[in-house]
């Protein structure tokens, strides 16, 4: 059986337009998802956020809304976002003296280059609180120090 040009230009440029289709979409769909091996989730309540995730900063108010918060499962990094009713940042956080960006971990909620200008350090958290959203974020490298002190206990 002989194929005609037309069937093989045909089958060729169905085959090269579902794999665009598949080089455009997937990326998409693994950010929604978190990504491979980056769990993220949103969450009504700071604390039916931190109800959810031990991992979470003991920091964050119960009262913030609109928690979203992806963490990298291959180390320290994580991704914070909050909205605070009352615009004020919690007790527990200072003044912010250094910066470090969180490698490799990005978000479709968390501002682009907002990384760049802390204002404040909440724990082991570098915070942005622009009014009243506040974004934060954890470096693998701020982690270490401390998991490597409690366990020395």
């Amino acid at each position: 059986m002989r194929l005609r040009t037309s069937s093989i230009v045909g089958i060729t440029a169905t085959a090269l337009s579902v794999a665009a289709i598949g080089y455009t979409v997937l990326p998409v769909v693994g950010e929604l998802l978190g990504g491979p091996g980056r769990p993220q989730a949103g969450y009504v309540s700071g604390a039916q956020a931190k109800a959810a995730r031990p991992s979470l900063p003991h920091w964050l108010p119960d009262s913030a809304t609109e928690v979203d918060y992806k963490a990298s499962s291959d180390g320290g990094n994580r991704l914070l976002h909050a909205r605070l009713t009352d615009g004020a940042l919690p007790a527990a956080c200072t003044t912010a003296v250094s910066s470090a960006r969180p490698a490799k971990l990005t978000a479709r909620w968390f501002p682009a280059g907002i990384d760049v200008r802390p204002t404040a350090s909440c724990g082991q958290y570098l915070v942005v609180l622009d009014g009243e959203q506040l974004y934060a974020w954890q470096t693998d490298a701020a982690r270490v120090p401390v998991a490597e002190a409690a366990a020395a206990r």
